[in-house]
């Protein structure tokens, strides 16, 4: 268990990161927002041959178990959600170009050093679709946890994410337990405390 100075330390470590993050790419996190509410509207349009049920939306997929998928690792070999059962994940969907993604990667970074010796993982999605950029950009965050390229955005399509970032808390049943978008100063604390209980069921 974290000590109180470990715990608020931890926090302050997060805030840090949020506010470095507000500054970066505002321009390319417009131009994801303006694709994905094009993407939503495509989704949600009536086909041709008659109406297609819509994916749940992220907040919907509280409650329900993660669904099953896989991917090439942004450093080589392939990732399976499989072969992390029965342990808490937290997966977190970003890209180089979203202008908040910076400080939710040093924030999930800061989440893996503490948590990962507890049974945490951490799982980023990254959706560039350039291996180098995806890979730079973690590497500017010194991130040390796996990540999986959604490069066909199958991943990302079946939570139906409209906004980046997007965290997504599961617990060790598989049971998604929170969705988060940019986890404000407020929410931090939330969500450390939540981990810390997921980890002690």
């Amino acid at each position: 268990m974290l000590t109180e100075r470990r715990t608020a330390a931890l926090t302050a470590l997060l805030a840090r990161a949020w506010a470095r993050g507000l500054a970066r790419g505002l321009a390319r996190g417009l131009a994801w927002a303006l694709a994905a509410a094009l993407a939503a509207a495509l989704w949600t349009a009536p086909a041709l041959a008659g109406p297609a049920a819509a994916p749940p939306a992220p907040e919907d997929w509280i409650g329900r178990h993660l669904p099953v998928f896989q991917g090439p690792g942004l450093d080589g070999p392939n990732l399976r959600s499989s072969e992390f059962v029965g342990e808490v994940m937290l997966l977190g969907f970003w890209a180089s170009w979203c202008s908040d993604c910076q400080a939710e990667l040093e924030q999930l970074q800061a989440l893996h050093t503490t948590y990962a010796a507890a049974g945490l993982v951490v799982l980023g999605i990254s959706l560039d679709d350039s291996a180098v950029e995806g890979r730079d950009f973690a590497r500017s965050a010194g991130v040390a946890f796996p990540v999986l390229r959604d490069t066909t955005r199958r991943v990302s399509r079946r939570f139906a994410l409209v906004n980046l970032p997007t965290l997504v808390l599961v617990d060790r049943a598989g049971e998604v337990r929170r969705v988060y978008g940019r986890v404000t100063r407020q929410q931090q604390q939330a969500l450390v405390t939540e981990i810390r209980h997921l980890l002690d069921e």
